[in-house]
């Protein structure tokens, strides 16, 4: 009796998915309607390819097509081949050149997937210019009955028809069948269906039989031989992607793609397939395709259908790999460390809470760290670690979380109050970033991740009842993620004089709204309950309107009066349109585009129809920048803009976010020096930003044109402060935060003064108000930090010496500097409690005065500001410029 398996058949289905894309590679075959093109899956390969290093690969394959010459083509299709394709007239069809040349153009089509970066429109112009290079060909050999454009589609239906097949697959056939039988299969059953009746008639009428296809897809391997092999593997492993994994078999958490084991200790490690949202274990077979392999010394390996490691030696490389025939589909490094010769009950060495390794924890067996590490910081780092790979592999079981906090309370029964403190701090610090490493999670996982942080907080109150919880700022700004994602959708646009043209209607808007509204209702709810401040007010509602169809130049409009009938009810102060087109979000807050108090266009009269619209527009960059600039190559020029009623709109009260996604980055860029600059009357100018998710995300109140550069700035006199403040200093340059003294000089250890100071935090955190004013005597409408110390003065980050007096040439302190520092993270509603316990470690403490020691508490919590090397905290010393520059870092970096 056969058995049907889901594991396996799923297993195979990553050797041979996409097959037919590498075999097909000099197939001049397609049909198909073209209005039925869908170029989704391939750009979807590209991006998978990407994340798993297989890009080369194809690329390679790509180019030895590219550069195959007619006798390696002849070898492929053998001699005389398109001498025998004949029409119905017995004409022929194509000469021998015209031939190879088409086969090459369509081979090109394919393997250009591997250089598009995941970008549907530099497809679909490779695809534009395969017409207009090969039209007179392709004709020739096809005539009116074929078109190009389905070339993609017919091997789509072929990737479709191989997962068909290897799905109902029976054990017996998994363990028998071949890549080249399955293969020829799905090409006779999808020629066989009736949609593709005109090609199988044509492919027929000129002599090319399914059979021959089948020859020369076998022929085109042997030719590109290793090449060939290589592309392969790497599409198979882009497609295992997400789908495949290593996990230990006692449920311990891998954790960073590494498993710990003691010296002589041995573990059982499972190869896992999902399939249909679940994890399956492959069960042991007889005759098994899955092959472990490991790489090192330092450990030996039971090579069985699933992998038994042992610790044999300390060694720097130890790996386990699996492969599927010769396919690399998961791996996962094995760090062997000393065997513990006392205190040990002898069982399996797992590297403690989230110490092993592979893709994600187990989900029937989740990690429950305990009192074992003997230390409460590492003991709350290793638990906030374990939630954080959990939520992102999607692995998250729901009383995971009750029993980690379980852990926790047993760990921390007798500590002290500083002890339960640092745990605290160590499980929120590792944490802290979870909301922006979402973006890739759907709205119920995204859910699912709010509910286990929103557990964490109630269960850390009830833990450690006495210490500082910020849990619950990670909890909302999670929820705000998950309200986000439910209230998605996607608005269709059509091609109008060359620009895509999308508007969302009444009855998306509705929805769209009520989707939010429910979702923020449950937000709110669970962080009341738990007991978070102001749950009602902190969570920010984004509405999200991705563009189906988006070109380089999209635009996206919203009938304004359907838009304040559906936001009725809907807090507007705390609510943001965000429109994506084509690798472009701009976020923009709803009360600007209601109010149009920018705009000066009126919108008492209800009953008539006024747009509100926002425009992308995607160019090359026409000149260098100049410069201490590096241009990215996937990079355009991103222009915005927005109308009101037909009106230009140039600036916003609030301010407007704008995510440009980055593509492929070249090798050794650092990240922190990327930014956005704008253009400024022909000038770049930097306005900051932040990498997240591979996009470059920064906020602006004007719009205009933007763009990223990798910046190479850096000042000639920094070597005295190399090692704390070289790359801080670099960083607040391509950011625009700090200049140097001339072009060429920081001047690091010189002082800042009051005035200084106050710009670089405003800039810092994008709060400049260009209608700011003060009624400071000294400081003039004339001078250069006029408006930047008005802004500090507007929103409390600073005060003056007196009631009229701001005296912004005064050198700062750096208790003063911990001040303003402190009053900015207010902005974001942190805080501080036991402000002592703060301050106690400095061994001037007592220099402190009374009015800056709540301020400088609150930024030595988060790491502002730090102690000197002495253990001092110096409070009257004056600030330099490096230090400065250091203080920026973190609070620009701050979340």
């Amino acid at each position: 009796m056969q058995i049907k398996n889901k594991a396996t058949s799923l297993v195979l289905a990553t050797s041979l998915a996409f097959t037919p894309v590498v075999g097909q590679l000099v197939l001049p075959n397609a049909v198909h309607a073209a209005a039925e093109l869908d170029l989704s899956k391939l750009v979807k390969l590209a991006n998978a390819l990407e994340e798993t290093d297989g890009t080369e690969a194809v690329k390679a394959l790509r180019n030895a097509v590219a550069n195959s010459s007619d006798d390696d083509l002849k070898a492929i299709f053998g001699a005389g081949f398109f001498e025998g394709l004949k029409n119905e007239q017995n004409e022929q069809l194509l000469t021998e050149a015209e031939g190879y040349q088409l086969a090459k153009g369509i081979a090109l089509v394919f393997t250009n997937v591997a250089i598009v970066d995941g970008d549907s429109t530099k497809l679909k112009n490779n695809i534009e210019k395969f017409r207009q290079d090969y039209s007179e060909l392709f004709h020739k050999a096809f005539g009116d009955e074929v078109t190009v454009d389905t070339l993609l589609n017919f091997s789509t239906a072929l990737l479709d028809e191989v997962e068909n097949i290897i799905n109902s697959a029976s054990i017996g056939e998994f363990l028998t069948i071949s890549a080249t039988t399955i293969t020829d299969k799905a090409i006779d059953n999808v020629l066989a269906q009736e949609k593709y009746s005109t090609l199988n008639g044509k492919l027929t009428d000129i002599g090319l039989s399914r059979e021959k296809l089948k020859t020369i897809k076998n022929k085109a391997y042997a030719q590109f031989g290793q090449t060939a092999q290589d592309a392969k593997n790497a599409l198979i492993k882009a497609y295992a992607k997400d789908r495949v994994r290593i996990v230990r078999h006692d449920g311990v958490a891998i954790t960073n793609n590494t498993i710990g084991i003691e010296q002589g200790k041995s573990i059982d490690l499972d190869f896992q397939v999902k399939y249909d949202g679940e994890w399956i274990t492959a069960p042991e077979v007889s005759a098994s395709p899955i092959t472990w392999v490991k790489h090192g010394d330092g450990v030996t390996l039971n090579n069985t259908y699933n992998g038994i490691v042992s610790g044999k030696t300390k060694d720097t490389v130890n790996k386990i790999s699996v492969f599927l025939n010769e396919s690399l589909l998961s791996e996962v490094t094995i760090n062997v460390t000393p065997a513990i010769t006392s205190g040990n009950d002898g069982g399996t060495s797992g590297g403690g809470p989230g110490g092993g390794g592979g893709p994600g924890p187990v989900v029937d067996k989740p990690a429950t760290p305990g009192p074992s590490t003997g230390n409460p910081a590492e003991t709350g780092k290793n638990i906030g670690q374990t939630i954080k790979d959990a939520i992102q592999n999607g692995t998250l079981t729901p009383g995971q979380v009750d029993d980690l906090v379980k852990g926790l309370k047993e760990s921390l029964k007798d500590a002290k109050q500083e002890e339960k403190q640092n745990a605290v701090d160590a499980l929120q610090s590792s944490l802290k970033d979870i909301a922006s490493n979402l973006s890739g999670k759907t709205a119920e996982e995204t859910k699912q991740a709010f509910e286990s942080v929103v557990k964490l907080v109630a269960g850390v109150k009830e833990v450690a009842a006495a210490t500082e919880n910020d849990l619950g700022k990670i909890a909302v700004a999670v929820g705000a993620e998950y309200v986000k994602k439910a209230a998605e959708t996607k608005v269709e646009a059509t091609v109008q004089d060359g620009k895509a043209v999308a508007k969302a209607d009444a009855k998306q808007l509705q929805e769209v709204v009520q989707n939010a509204l429910k979702a923020l209702d449950e937000v709110q709810q669970k962080l009341t309950e738990a007991g978070v401040a102001n749950a009602k007010l902190a969570v920010e509602t984004v509405l999200t309107f991705s563009v189906n169809g988006a070109t380089d130049k999209t635009e996206a409009s919203f009938n304004l009066n359907d838009l304040q009938e559906a936001l009725k009810g809907v807090n507007q102060n705390t609510t943001s349109i965000a429109v994506v087109a084509n690798g472009v979000t701009v976020k923009v807050s709803v009360k600007d585009v209601l109010n149009a108090i920018t705009a000066k266009v009126s919108l008492s009269a209800a009953a008539e129809a006024t747009d509100f619209a926002i425009e992308t527009v995607k160019s090359d960059l026409a000149q260098q920048p100049g410069k201490d600039k590096r241009v990215l190559s996937d990079v355009k020029v991103v222009e915005v803009k927005a109308t009101l009623k037909g009106k230009p709109v140039t600036k916003f009260n609030n301010p407007v976010e704008i995510q440009i996604e980055l593509g492929s980055l070249p090798t050794g860029i650092d990240t922190e020096k990327l930014s956005a600059y704008q253009n400024v009357n022909g000038q770049w100018i930097p306005v900051g930003g932040h990498y997240v998710n591979n996009n470059l995300v920064f906020t602006t109140k004007e719009v205009g044109q933007f763009t990223v550069f990798a910046s190479t700035k850096t000042f000639s006199d920094l070597s005295s402060v190399k090692s704390w403040a070289q790359k801080e200093i670099e960083v607040m340059a391509a950011k625009g935060v700090v200049d140097g003294r001339t072009a060429d000089k920081f001047a690091p250890k010189e002082n800042v003064t009051r005035a200084e100071f106050a710009k670089m935090v405003v800039r810092a955190l994008g709060l400049y108000d260009e209608s700011a004013t003060t009624s400071f005597k000294d400081v003039n409408e004339s001078d250069w930090f006029y408006k930047d110390v008005a802004t500090a003065a507007k929103l409390g980050i600073v005060t003056g010496v007196s009631d009229d007096q701001f005296n912004p040439k005064a050198l700062i302190s750096r208790e003063e500097m911990a001040t303003m520092a402190a009053r900015a993270l207010k902005l974001s509603g942190l805080s501080v409690q036991r402000v002592n316990e703060k301050i106690e470690s400095f061994a001037d403490k007592n220099k402190i005065q009374i009015w800056s020691k709540e301020s400088i508490a609150l930024a030595v919590k988060y790491e502002i500001i730090k102690g000197q090397a002495d253990g001092k905290f110096a409070p009257s010393n004056k600030a330099t410029r490096a230090e400065a520059a250091v203080i920026m870092y973190r609070l620009y970096n701050t979340k």
